[in-house]
């Protein structure tokens, strides 16, 4: 795993339904009464029942506060991880000479990011494309029946697949498998810790959960 900038350490901040996400929280909420508590004990403030509940809820509205702050930021947060790890990664793989492929409409804004990130650091951005698919079966084991542009022969040499988030990694083996891709390198902004262990996935923004992501989740659609 690649040394991590301050950028990345801060996306736990969305990653609301991980352990990580809910324990910073707590301890956000927690060392506010204690912080200022070391500020009214020297001044001679005694403690009492109302004063421990009014820290206790001070801690929660900060803790709220940083929630709402984090919720205003999510998609420059996001942003500026993605162009300081392509800064520090792959800036020198990522050129103009590259495709950048990805699958559905999480897969267009993911890739849309790249490019930009790339074009904003001052250099000629890969190109894009997006290839959509649909479902066969919908539900909590969904079944990809049609890869919309899958005739496509693509020079596998030149792609990096770019993914939002890979859960199950069931998209990225069928796109693997269907296009003939199973060599090209993966970027993937968040991947779960399943799939990290179990799936190929060369470059990562952050391990967790989809929360992280600020695009809603796409519902699966049949054809």
């Amino acid at each position: 795993m690649s040394e991590r900038s301050w950028l990345q350490n801060l996306i736990w901040l969305y990653d609301y339904k991980s352990p990580l996400g809910i324990i910073g929280y707590i301890v956000i909420a927690a060392s506010v009464p204690t912080t200022v508590w070391k500020f009214l004990e020297p001044a001679g403030v005694i403690g009492s029942p109302l004063l421990l509940i009014g820290l206790i809820l001070l801690g929660v509205v900060v803790a709220l506060g940083v929630a709402l702050i984090a919720s205003l930021l999510k998609w420059w947060l996001l942003f500026e991880a993605i162009k300081s790890y392509i800064k520090k990664h792959l800036l020198r793989k990522l050129t103009d000479k590259e495709i950048l492929l990805g699958i559905g409409p999480g897969g267009a804004i993911a890739v849309g990011m790249v490019a930009k990130a790339v074009r904003v650091l001052g250099y000629e951005p890969p190109s894009v494309i997006v290839i959509d698919h649909r479902y066969d079966r919908i539900g909590a084991d969904p079944s990809i029946g049609i890869l919309v542009s899958s005739h496509l022969n693509l020079p596998r040499e030149r792609c990096w697949i770019i993914q939002g988030h890979i859960g199950s990694g069931r998209s990225l083996r069928v796109f693997r498998e269907r296009l003939n891709l199973q060599d090209v390198p993966v970027f993937a902004f968040v991947v779960s810790r399943e799939a990290a262990a179990r799936e190929k996935i060369d470059a990562v923004l952050a391990i967790g959960s989809r929360a992280i992501l600020p695009w809603p989740t796409e519902e699966a659609r049949s054809k």
